[in-house]
């Protein structure tokens, strides 16, 4: 799911006020049970809305010589 900008605004304030209840600028509301469980969200948020993946983007080569 690809969030908006002003979604993950709106669970930063929420976030940062200590407030549970979210209401996003749709007009959907979502309760969490914890800030804790907020952060996680939020992180997981901003880190798609960054483009980042869990892929390091490494690779390795590999020789065979043929032998």
């Amino acid at each position: 799911m690809a969030w908006t900008n002003d979604q993950i605004r709106a669970l930063e304030m929420a976030y940062s006020q200590g407030v549970l209840e979210v209401e996003y600028p749709d007009g959907t509301r979502k309760k969490f049970r914890s800030l804790d469980e907020m952060e996680r969200i939020l992180n997981r948020m901003q880190k798609q809305a960054s483009g980042a993946t869990r892929n390091s983007g490494r690779r390795f080569a590999y020789y065979d010589k043929g032998l």
